[in-house]
């Protein structure tokens, strides 16, 4: 099941479809579309194929980032990246399978260091299998140095949203 950002409809899976929405394009099963009270409904029925434009959360989000190396190796979005590239690799649970590709790889981000400001567009290239929280992050080492100064720190308070 799937429940829009801006709560307009509900999704229950089970028939193949495709989601477009603007930053990304979803896969998914479908059964049935639930339009929440007072939402604009599509004016005719056309079963699992119905059109219609969901809206996007355009949420600032709240979390932790620590840094990790690259080490040369393949992040979970398929790419070999430099430690000093502006990536970032988004918690398991917005990531989603880590067998496959996510929607969210090759996205950008604005993350901003909320203990001193500093901010940077970063780009998700990785999932983070040891982040606690669905806001939380890991960052690469040039990103982390970038916003925290240092790499002591280890740890920073970010708030980030898509872009």
């Amino acid at each position: 099941m799937y429940i829009s950002p801006s709560l307009l409809f509900v999704i229950t899976a089970s028939a193949a479809c495709t989601l477009a929405f603007p930053q990304a394009s979803v896969d998914i099963a479908l059964t049935s579309v639930s339009w929440v009270s007072g939402a604009a409904q599509p004016t005719k029925a056309e079963g699992a194929h119905a059109s219609f434009t969901p809206t996007v959360s355009t949420d600032v989000f709240q979390g932790d980032a620590t840094f990790f190396f690259q080490n040369g190796e393949v992040g979970a979005c398929g790419h070999v990246n430099p430690d000093s590239a502006f990536i970032a690799a988004i918690s398991v649970q917005r990531y989603g399978n880590l067998g496959e590709v996510s929607p969210l790889c090759g996205k950008q981000i604005a993350v901003t260091n909320t203990g001193n400001g500093r901010s940077a567009v970063l780009t998700i290239a990785d999932a983070c299998t040891t982040c606690p929280g669905i806001n939380d992050m890991d960052l690469s080492e040039g990103a982390f140095l970038f916003l925290a100064g240092s790499l002591d720190d280890g740890l920073i308070p970010v708030s980030w949203e898509f872009i």
